[in-house]
């Protein structure tokens, strides 16, 4: 079974290589066919989908590898799905085949043009052994929608079945100054990846403190199946007395199959704040002791004093680093966190497709893209020697060397940093808009 639903209904054939031997009435040896789904109207948002057939007259040898190209307002993920195997007849001559999905999320209306992507195989000769093979698909254009009657102001969603949910713990209503709250607010959605979902930042409330924990994002993957989920936890601390009113939430959800737009909403929540008397006791009787003692010596005001001075000069080092948070910084973050999770768990294939897709996140002053533009930015042995290593152990290529997750993720942390602060002196890397 293949990730189709019910209407994407027939294929267009984009790109079918074929070598000359077959003009001339001999097989080639292998062959590539590129093919893409297709629906009534595609979507922003919206789930694409890219088959990549890969032909050999003979039998597969070890794993195939994409390169797949940054395209600006596009997400585009290889499916961990295994391949789908079988044999076709292709002018008169028998081939078994091996069918990958790519994943292609547009994250804006108009035409989308996708480079050729690279893939790399091998085949198994005669003498037993593999013989690499190299092809190129086409380039390919999407043309992509924007759903109808869509508020830009607001952040949507497209997918055939989208739920929003919260819950409180506690539910807050009347509390008493110094009261915690914790508020987590669950998207799940079909055939969309979690790092797709709108990220919904807490609006700033005079008089209750507010710490956003880094969000979750978890697909789910199997054959017939495809979803994502993003779970977001905010605490709210009650600093002072008075009434606070912490606004709802409000996305978007289109319905390509029936072509409904909804609007689902999180209702505002009201908190009703009163003195908090054993706090008030406490305060009282401490600045007594402060009053009575603290100035008493000069040491320990100028103690205080260089204390404020050196947590006055934390805060603006994090204000710089973290005041301006987008979601597209968010992204980055998730995306990178994923890669090192991966790279931590010693799966080389996890690792470099969580490698990929981070990368998809940057933009680099080089024209290559993609894992060669960075290992040419980085300019790092250890880096290239650890992704050459980890590629000929994932497609099992003859190697002596092992792979290290710990030594690479290490490494390209390193790189990371330097990126970041390149692009904070607005220098180099930036993300397309999730939500234009």
């Amino acid at each position: 079974m293949n990730l189709l639903t019910p209407f994407y209904i027939c294929t267009l054939l984009l790109s079918f290589t074929y070598s000359t031997e077959i003009a001339q009435g001999s097989p080639a040896p292998a062959l590539i066919k590129a093919e893409l789904a297709e629906n009534e109207t595609l979507w922003v948002g919206e789930r694409q989908l890219l088959y990549v057939t890969l032909y050999t007259t003979t039998s597969f040898s070890g794993s195939t590898r994409f390169e797949l190209p940054t395209v600006s307002g596009l997400l585009m993920m290889v499916s961990e799905d295994r391949p789908l195997l079988g044999t076709e007849t292709v002018a008169g001559q028998s081939y078994m085949y091996k069918r990958h999905e790519i994943l292609l999320f547009p994250r804006r209306s108009g035409d989308i043009a996708i480079p050729s992507i690279a893939v790399d195989f091998s085949t198994m000769g005669s003498d037993g052994k593999p013989i690499p093979q190299h092809f190129s698909t086409e380039a390919v254009q999407l043309s992509v929608e924007a759903a109808p009657g869509v508020d830009k102001q607001l952040p949507v969603v497209t997918t055939t079945d989208f739920s929003l949910k919260e819950s409180w713990q506690p539910f807050p209503e009347y509390a008493k100054v110094g009261d915690a709250f914790t508020r987590t607010i669950t998207m799940t959605g079909a055939d969309l990846p979690g790092m797709f979902f709108p990220p919904l930042h807490p609006e700033k409330v005079d008089g209750l403190g507010i710490y956003p924990k880094q969000p979750q994002v978890v697909d789910r993957m199997e054959r017939g199946s495809f979803s994502g989920k993003r779970i977001e936890t905010v605490s709210y601390v009650c600093e002072r007395e008075g009434e606070f009113r912490i606004p709802g939430k409000h996305v978007q959800w289109w319905n390509p199959a029936t072509k409904t737009l909804k609007q689902l909403d999180l209702e505002p929540v009201v908190i009703r704040v009163a003195a908090n008397p054993g706090q008030e006791k406490n305060s009282v009787s401490g600045a007594a002791q402060v009053d009575n003692h603290f100035f008493a010596k000069p040491s320990r005001v100028i103690t205080l004093l260089l204390t404020m001075v050196a947590v006055l000069a934390l805060f603006v080092t994090l204000w710089r680093k973290y005041g301006a948070h987008s979601a597209e910084a968010v992204l980055e973050k998730e995306l990178f966190a994923a890669f090192r999770a991966a790279s931590t768990s010693g799966d080389p294939g996890a690792t470099l497709q969580a490698l990929m897709r981070w990368l998809d996140t940057r933009t680099f002053p080089k024209k290559e893209e993609g894992l060669r533009a960075f290992l040419l930015f980085a300019g790092d042995k250890v880096i290239t020697e650890q992704v050459k290593w980890l590629e000929e152990e994932l497609y099992g290529r003859e190697h002596v060397q092992k792979w290290s997750g710990d030594i690479l993720v290490k490494q390209v942390a390193v790189i990371r940093k330097h990126m970041n602060r390149k692009h904070a002196q607005g220098v180099a890397t930036s993300l397309p808009e999730l939500n234009p």
